[in-house]
């Protein structure tokens, strides 16, 4: 990427931090690391991060990406525009609100950090066995007919051959995948029915607060609570809930009880910092609020 300049890719569409901002599309925002409070920040200005959605080569591929990733937005922003005109949803805005919330949970830095750890130490692992096997069990000759195989390479020797399986069945072996496998799965989740689905069959209820308290987001707006699981491992089929705030007063509450199902609840200021809480435990670095929400408010200290 050396010689162009980076593009700023939002990893929290505007068009739903325009949901919380003031008429100039400005929001608050603290940093969860520090406690600072920074004043009147454009929507344009926050929740990006540079070249996110960029890869390395072949570089048609990235604008492709952006240009698909945009016109999702706009699939997803109706999906949102028709549950606030009717709950509970139809099915229709239904599946586009639940790929939007699949989509938003995926569309991450930790998330990403997570994929590429993950398929780095799988091709790590598996490289390593391989390469371990084939020294253990294989004559000279064949480990070397193995290896030029997997190369396409027939010119390679037998010693280059059987230093290359050395060197890759080495403990200090380790591959290091970029970010394109997380691409690929942000893609998956748009285009994978199961995504959908963990969010879709859960029971959708709509929580509401009052005008003199609101609710807040991050920049990774999906909250989780609890896991019915001894790991405590919480993801989008097994999290007790879900939340998505769809603006400063409503906050859609996605459940495993069959009984929240088409719900409308009133929330106490008790009620609106607990559901405000599980946007600041999943913030990356900065939780959002309009600009005139009160500091303890968007620290969560009182109401």
């Amino acid at each position: 990427m050396s010689g162009r300049r980076s593009v700023r890719h939002h990893t929290v569409p505007q068009f739903y931090l325009r949901r919380f901002a003031d008429y100039d599309e400005r929001l608050r925002a603290l940093n969860v690391d520090s406690g600072d409070i920074l004043e009147r920040q454009h929507i344009k200005n926050v929740a990006f991060e540079n070249d996110f959605h960029t890869l390395t080569k072949p570089r048609e591929l990235a604008v492709d990406l952006e240009s698909a990733f945009a016109q999702v937005e706009g699939v997803l922003a109706e999906g949102l525009r028709s549950i606030d005109e009717k709950f509970p949803p139809t099915q229709e805005a239904r599946e586009a609100v639940s790929v939007f919330v699949a989509f938003q949970f995926v569309r991450s830095s930790r998330w990403r950090q997570v994929a590429q750890d993950a398929m780095s130490d799988l091709m790590t692992r598996s490289t390593r066995f391989i390469a371990s096997y084939t020294l253990k069990n294989l004559e000279p000759d064949a480990a070397t007919s193995f290896v030029q195989e997997q190369l396409g390479d027939d010119t390679a020797t037998q010693d280059e051959a059987l230093q290359l399986l050395e060197s890759l069945s080495d403990p200090q072996f380790a591959i290091e995948v970029d970010h394109s496998q997380h691409l690929q799965q942000m893609v998956e989740v748009l285009t994978d029915r199961k995504y959908v689905d963990l969010v879709a069959r859960r029971s959708w209820a709509m929580c509401y607060t009052d005008a003199r308290h609101e609710f807040l987001i991050s920049d990774h707006p999906i909250g989780l609570r609890g896991s019915p699981f001894p790991s405590g491992h919480a993801g989008l089929g097994n999290a007790l809930e879900l939340s998505l705030p769809l603006d400063r007063r409503r906050l859609l509450l996605m459940t495993l009880d069959p009984g929240d199902e088409g719900k409308r609840r009133e929330v106490s200021a008790l009620d609106a910092l607990n559901l405000n809480s599980l946007v600041r435990d999943s913030a990356l670095r900065f939780v959002y609020g309009h600009p005139l929400v009160p500091d303890e408010w968007l620290r969560g200290d009182s109401g």
